[in-house]
């Protein structure tokens, strides 16, 4: 245990451990005689006594005495996955800053849609790199969808618009209006103010199309819908609530559609995927799955989804749940057959574990390619370590 703290730059006097950063800001959130932290690597509970606490707390610091609170759990193996190390090679000096999806075209050259400086970084199925565009067009991305066509749809929740790309990079649409979010109440990230729902669009999440080129959107952070369009561009209805009832959303923040045209929300912060028919029509919900944040359909109709689970990712008021999951990958039949989970967050830092699971896709040689919000969902306030892995490739064994 003592080299795993060293190795997360904690000090042993000899009685004492000294940690700054994230131990800080966990002992702000309980009482200061008594300090829970959980380690960046999500394996060892700490507990102890603050020494001089008010003097700790301004200087950053945070003295404790460890002891082993529970036995240490193994990251569950891979039963049909094993994870490509080292997937995906930048050009010197690049940096995704974080991943936040990932898509894969005919051709199964593999599209990064991220928050550096280059948006959008394409790769070859082996991980060289192809090339990158998009540079100042989005203001935040967030979610990715590649048709049958090969053409690009960019949700930019902070623009408040859906934008349309050949796979070269050339605009070809944009749905909603730039910089213009929809009247709903809410004019921040919190679910909670959602008032009412509201038109295209409050921060969109994601999108899917449909065989004949329909497309749906899900919206989103300041919205409770999912929006129907025609493929080229017309709004045909809309759907939603907010609450947790059958047709409601607290965060609809993936979409797919199946073989029968059904489509699946991931309803993020009600912890299900609700089922609708294309006319939104509510069917069915699963709930075995954490704070679900997108969906995808393979070619044979089994249904993979990441999940952020409770460890991380959290909004302000909530509390990291050492009991619940951390960030995993499920595999579901079209029936909701639990077919594969791997992952859970015990060891965010291992490759083939999971921190902040946002985005999922698979190719169609069956490898599945996994995007997370490490910065957003800790990185940066020091939560998890800023060299993280936002993307990893998976291949099947």
């Amino acid at each position: 245990m003592q080299a795993v703290l060293q190795s997360h730059g904690c000090q042993y006097s000899g009685k004492l451990w000294r940690a700054t950063g994230l131990y800080t800001q966990v002992c702000r959130m309980v009482e200061l005689a008594s300090v829970c932290a959980v380690l960046g690597c999500g394996r060892f509970r700490c507990q102890g006594q603050l020494k001089s606490p008010s003097r700790t707390l301004r200087k950053g610091v945070l003295w404790f005495r460890v002891r082993l609170s529970h036995p240490v759990r193994e990251v569950r193996q891979v039963t049909r996955y094993s994870v490509v190390a080292d997937w995906g090679k930048l050009p010197s000096g690049w940096s995704y800053y974080e991943a936040t999806s990932v898509a894969v075209d005919s051709q199964d050259r593999v599209y990064v849609f991220n928050r550096g400086e280059h948006p959008v970084i394409v790769f070859d199925h082996e991980g060289n790199f192809i090339g990158s565009w998009g540079e100042g067009e989005f203001q935040r991305p967030h979610g990715i969808w590649i048709d049958q066509e090969d053409h690009l749809y960019l949700s930019d929740d902070q623009d408040h618009t859906v934008k349309k790309f050949t796979a070269e990079g050339t605009h070809l649409m944009t749905l909603g209006e730039s910089g213009k979010p929809s009247d709903t109440g809410c004019d921040s990230t919190d679910y909670r103010q959602i008032q009412r729902p509201g038109g295209p669009f409050n921060q969109p999440t994601n999108v899917a199309t449909a065989r004949d080129g329909t497309i749906f959107v899900s919206d989103g952070y300041g919205n409770c819908c999912v929006h129907k369009y025609t493929p080229q561009g017309e709004h045909l209805l809309s759907w939603g609530t907010p609450g947790s009832g059958p047709g409601e959303f607290y965060l609809p923040h993936g979409i797919a559609i199946d073989r029968q045209d059904r489509v699946f929300v991931a309803d993020r912060e009600n912890s299900r995927l609700q089922i609708f028919s294309a006319a939104g029509e509510f069917l069915d919900e699963w709930s075995d799955v954490v704070r679900p944040t997108q969906v995808y359909f393979d070619q044979d109709d089994n249904l993979y989804v990441s999940e952020l689970g409770k460890r991380s990712g959290l909004y302000p008021w909530m509390e990291a749940d050492l009991s619940e999951t951390g960030g995993r990958v499920s595999v579901f039949s079209i029936e909701g057959q639990l077919l594969d989970r791997f992952g859970g967050g015990e060891d965010p830092m291992q490759a083939g574990d999971f921190y902040t699971p946002h985005d999922i896709w698979v190719d169609s040689q069956g490898s599945i390619y996994v995007a997370e919000v490490t910065m957003s969902g800790g990185g940066n306030r020091g939560l998890i370590s800023p060299d993280c892995v936002s993307l990893q490739k998976f291949v099947g064994t």
